[in-house]
């Protein structure tokens, strides 16, 4: 199992970039690509999230 964790210091402004490197996870194929990924200091109000 593949874990990856990222500080993304306010998904807001990292949202592009946290979707891009999914795509390329994606784009990987099963065997490479991560199978959990945990983000910290996402900083939005519920309401945004």
């Amino acid at each position: 199992m593949k874990i990856a964790t990222w500080n993304v210091n306010s998904l807001t402004v990292r949202l592009p970039q946290v979707i891009d490197w999914l795509k390329a996870q994606e784009a990987l194929g099963a065997d490479q690509a991560i199978d959990v990924l945990a983000l910290q200091e996402l900083k939005m109000t519920d309401d945004k999230f």
